[in-house]
C-alpha cells in the first residue's frame, strides 16, 4: 500500500515552515486560480493549469491525497472540491487539522527546504478532464432563478451575511443573497471535540439532518451526489506508517 500524499492547503507562509505534517506539501488555490473566470478569488484553475500544477506537486490519477489546513475545517474542502472537479475520486479532508493533529500528540516537522516536498515529487502532466457542471458562472445562475424548474442554491454563508445584517469582508460588496437561495452556513456542519475542543466535522447522519432541516416542506433540499470524505488523524498517521 502507498502512503497518502498530505497537502497542507494554504498559500505559502510561516505556518507551513514551522509546523506541518512530515512530509506534506503545500498547495496554494489563488496561485492557479482562472482570473479570466472572475475577478474574485479563489477561481477553480484550468485544465492546463490543473494538470501542470499536479504534476509539480507529483500527484496522479492513482495517488492517495488527504488535505488539511492550519484552521481545522476551514479551507482544505477547497482542494477536496477541486479535485474532484477534475474528476479525482481518492481525496479526503483531514477531520480536525492541524490543530487536531496537534492535539492527539502526533509527529510534526518544520523546514524550509522546498526541495523535499515539490520538485523532488514532480511527474509527467496527465491529462485531466473539468466537469463544467462544477462551477458556474453569472449567467447560468441567473437563468436558474428564472428556470421553471430551478436547482436549488445554497448559501454557505453567516446567516447575517445571507441576510445582508452583516458587514462583507471585501469592500464594496453588496449584502444579501441570490434570490431563491437558502441558508445553511459552513458553521452548522461543525462541531467542537468533546476530548480535544477542536472543531471537526459532524458525523454524517446530522449532517443529513441539517440540511433536511433547511428544507421546506415544498421543496426537498437534497445533499450533493459527490461523497465528501473525511480521514482522522490517527487514520493518516497509521496508514501512513505501514
Amino acid at each position: 500500500m502507498f502512503a497518502p500524499k498530505i497537502v497542507l492547503q494554504v498559500p505559502r507562509n510561516g505556518c507551513f515552515d514551522s509546523e506541518r505534517i512530515p512530509g506534506a506539501i503545500f498547495w496554494d488555490c489563488d496561485a492557479v486560480s482562472d482570473p479570466l473566470f472572475s475577478a474574485a478569488p479563489h477561481n477553480l484553475p484550468t485544465p492546463t493549469t490543473f494538470a501542470e500544477n499536479m504534476a509539480e506537486l507529483g500527484i496522479d490519477k492513482n495517488t492517495v491525497v488527504v488535505v488539511y489546513d492550519q484552521h481545522g475545517i476551514f479551507s482544505a474542502p477547497r482542494f477536496w472540491y477541486t479535485l474532484s472537479t477534475f474528476g479525482h475520486a481518492n481525496v479526503a479532508v483531514l477531520n480536525g487539522g492541524l490543530p487536531q493533529w496537534r492535539a492527539k500528540g502526533l509527529p510534526l516537522e518544520s523546514s524550509t527546504d522546498t526541495e523535499t516536498n515539490t520538485s523532488t515529487a514532480t511527474r509527467a502532466a496527465a491529462t485531466w478532464e473539468k466537469d463544467e457542471d462544477m462551477q458556474w458562472n453569472i449567467g447560468r445562475t441567473l437563468a436558474n432563478i428564472s428556470a421553471e424548474h430551478p436547482v436549488q442554491i445554497v448559501d454557505a454563508r453567516s446567516n447575517g451575511r445571507f441576510r445582508g445584517t452583516e458587514p462583507e469582508p471585501r469592500p464594496g460588496m453588496r449584502g444579501g443573497h441570490i434570490p431563491g437561495s437558502r441558508s445553511v452556513p459552513f458553521s452548522a456542519v461543525l462541531m467542537t471535540d468533546p476530548e480535544t475542543n477542536v472543531t471537526v466535522m459532524k458525523p454524517e447522519a446530522e449532517i443529513r439532518a441539517v440540511f433536511e432541516d433547511a428544507a421546506s416542506d415544498q421543496t426537498a433540499l437534497n445533499l450533493p451526489s459527490l461523497e465528501f470524505r473525511v480521514a482522522t488523524a490517527t487514520q493518516v498517521w497509521t496508514f501512513g506508517n505501514r
